[in-house]
């Protein structure tokens, strides 16, 4: 049997002019060359070589176009990525381990598949933490904005009464428009109105922070003209 014979039944493929010139240079380094025995062993040692050596770099490839998409991806999908991470990484490992599987010893395979594990477990927490390291700093960066525009409406005269009527609880029924006599429109505008009670018409209303009753002006005395 000859070497692309040999090449042909292990791969199951025909052989290249480059495989068989890679053999031929691996068997004469080895000075094995004229040797059948040892040119068949080198065959399938070029066979897994091949299996294994693809491995790493479809996992690099996986998380390549993982990291692009995430770049792409809005906040909100943050937590999908990172589940479709590990659902993808695991399966482009799954598939190099199911392909090995059928030609690979038990004792090499579980050496293997022991390494991919945790490559996985490396490629995904350094993802997770890229991940949950952006959503941190945009969120950061939105509640400082809200709480600047809190703390200066807390600065005005408009919260100030606004606590005030909160504290007396009618607050709530002005801006939700549930005054009594009060409707709301198809477009959502707040109408007040009056109600009847007894066959007579009233307004609802509330009484106003901090005000005083005007005070009448004081007539001062006549002068009797002389």
């Amino acid at each position: 049997m000859n070497l692309a014979e040999v090449y042909q039944r292990v791969n199951g493929k025909p052989a290249t002019n480059e495989d068989l010139a890679r053999i031929v240079k691996m068997a004469n380094a080895l000075d094995v060359a004229g040797q059948d025995t040892f040119l068949c062993l080198l065959v399938v040692f070029d066979h897994y070589h091949g299996l294994y050596d693809g491995i790493p770099a479809k996992i690099t490839e996986g998380t390549k176009n993982i990291v692009a998409q995430a770049e792409k991806l809005a906040e909100a999908d943050l937590k999908r990525l990172h589940a479709q991470a590990e659902a993808e990484i695991a399966s482009a490992i799954q598939g190099a381990a199911e392909k090995s599987a059928a030609a690979a010893g038990a004792r090499t395979m579980i050496a293997w598949i022991g390494s991919g594990l945790i490559v996985m477990a490396l490629v995904v927490g350094a993802l997770a933490y890229w991940l949950n390291d952006r959503a941190y700093q945009a969120g950061y960066q939105a509640g400082t904005v809200e709480l600047a525009k809190l703390q200066g409406f807390q600065a005005t005269e408009e919260f100030r009464l606004a606590a005030k009527l909160h504290e007396r609880g009618e607050l709530n029924p002005i801006v939700t428009c549930t005054v009594r006599g009060w409707a709301i429109d198809k477009n959502g505008t707040c109408h007040p109105g009056t109600y009847d009670r007894d066959g007579k018409e009233y307004y609802s209303g509330w009484k106003m922070p901090d005000y005083k009753p005007l005070e009448s002006p004081k007539s001062e005395p006549s002068k009797s003209k002389k």
